[in-house]
C-alpha cells in the first residue's frame, strides 16, 4: 500500500483529527481485503509519522492503543503544510486601511487572483467618496463583479470572511412582485381579506369565478395571489410594497396536496410568524373530495416531518383535510389543486370557512 494515497485521503479530510480503525476501514475498502496487509499498513503509518504528516494525539496515547501488531495509537492528528502568503503584502496593507483581511491573512491557502479581484473592487467602493445610493443587488453586483448574479448567489462566504454584509455595500433587496388581482372599487389599504393558491391554473379559475361574482368554496378575497410554487416564500413581502396593512388582514393559503405543498405552508409560516397566515381549509376540503385519483410525487420532495409539522398542526381537527393529508405523506402521492376546475367550482354550494 503507497502511502501517497493515504496522505492524499487525510488530507481531503475536514477534520484535522481522526482514528485507526476508520482509516483502516477505508484503506481496506480502497483497495479489497484480500489484498489489505495490517503489517504494511502500520508501516505506511509510521513512515507518515517520521515524514511528518501526522502526530498521535499525545494526551490519548496512554490507554488508547489498536491492540494490533505493531502496536499503533487509535487517535491521530493530520498536520496541515504551512502555506506561503500569495499576495502582496504591501498591497494587502494598503486595502487593510479599508477593509477586514484578518482572515485572509491567516489562511493564505485562500489567497487566489479571482478573490482578490473581487476584494479590490470592494475596497475601491469603500474608498471611492463619492455620496453612495442604495440600489438593487442585481446592480452592484454587476457593478462590482462584472456578474448580476454574483451577489446573490455566491457571496455569503466571501462576504463573511471580510465580516462584511449587503448593508455594507448599500444593496436593497427588493421582494419579489407576484401576480395579483384585487377587488375592483376596493382600496388597497382597505384589504382584509387575501386568498394565496399554489398552481395557475387554480388562480386562473379562481378568477373567473369571482369576476362572475360567485364565492371560492365560501371565500371572497378582497385580493387573489398566485403563490407560483415555492417562489411565494421570497414575494411575499410585496404586500407592504403595495401598501396592504398586513397586521389588518387575514391571509388564507391553499396549496397541493402534497409534501412541497405541505412544506411551502410550513416555511411560510416560519419565515414570517407576524403575517396571519392560515390553511384555507374549504378549499382543501374540496380538493380532497374531487381529486379522486392521486398523481404520484416525483421524487425530491420533502420527507422530514418536522419540515411540514405546521401544516399537519393547521388542519388537526379537520377531518377530511388532516386524513387526506395523511395519507398524501404517507403514500407520497398528490392530489392536485386542479381538481378544482371551472365546472366543479362554479356547482360549489357555498359555505362558511
Amino acid at each position: 500500500m503507497s502511502t501517497k494515497w493515504i496522505k492524499t485521503y487525510l488530507e481531503s479530510l475536514k477534520r484535522q483529527t481522526f482514528d485507526i480503525f476508520s482509516l483502516e476501514k477505508t484503506v481496506q475498502n480502497h483497495i479489497g481485503m484480500k489484498a489489505f496487509e495490517y503489517a504494511s499498513f502500520a508501516n505506511d503509518i509510521k513512515a507518515l509519522e517520521r515524514d511528518g504528516v501526522i502526530e498521535p494525539v499525545k494526551s490519548k496515547m496512554k490507554n488508547h492503543q489498536n491492540g494490533r501488531f505493531p502496536v499503533l495509537p487509535i487517535y491521530w492528528r493530520v498536520l496541515r503544510m504551512k502555506e506561503e502568503p500569495r499576495w502582496d503584502m504591501r498591497k494587502m496593507v494598503q486595502l487593510a486601511a479599508v477593509i477586514d483581511l484578518s482572515f485572509y491573512q491567516s489562511h493564505p491557502e485562500c489567497q487566489t487572483e479571482e478573490t482578490w479581484r473581487r476584494i479590490e473592487s470592494v475596497a475601491a467602493f469603500f474608498m471611492d467618496l463619492t455620496p453612495k445610493s442604495w440600489v438593487e443587488r442585481e446592480e452592484r453586483s454587476y457593478q462590482l463583479f462584472h456578474d448580476e448574479k454574483w451577489l446573490k448567489e455566491k457571496s455569503a462566504e466571501f462576504l463573511r470572511r471580510l465580516k462584511l454584509s449587503l448593508s455594507d455595500l448599500y444593496v436593497q433587496v427588493s421582494p419579489e412582485p407576484f401576480v395579483h388581482w384585487h377587488k375592483p372599487g376596493k382600496l388597497l389599504e382597505d384589504t382584509r381579506e387575501i386568498l394565496i393558491v399554489e398552481n395557475r391554473a387554480i388562480y386562473h379559475t379562481c378568477l373567473r369565478i369571482m369576476r362572475e361574482g360567485l364565492p371560492v368554496c365560501g371565500f371572497r378575497p378582497d385580493m387573489l395571489i398566485y403563490g407560483e410554487g415555492n417562489h411565494i416564500h421570497t414575494s411575499l413581502p410585496y404586500l407592504m410594497e403595495l401598501g396592504v396593512p398586513v397586521g389588518l388582514c387575514t391571509i388564507f393559503y391553499s396549496g397541493d396536496f402534497d409534501p412541497s405543498g405541505f412544506w411551502i405552508y410550513s416555511k411560510l409560516r416560519r419565515t414570517y410568524p407576524d403575517y396571519p397566515i392560515h390553511l384555507a381549509l374549504s378549499l382543501y376540503a374540496s380538493i380532497a373530495y374531487h381529486a379522486r385519483v392521486p398523481v404520484e410525487v416525483k421524487p425530491g420532495q420533502p420527507k422530514g416531518e418536522d419540515d411540514v409539522q405546521i401544516f399537519f398542526e393547521d388542519c388537526s381537527g379537520y377531518q377530511d383535510v388532516e386524513l387526506a393529508a395523511r395519507r398524501s405523506w404517507k403514500e407520497r402521492h398528490r392530489l392536485p389543486q386542479e381538481a378544482l376546475s371551472y365546472e366543479v367550482l362554479k356547482g360549489e354550494v357555498p359555505h362558511e370557512h
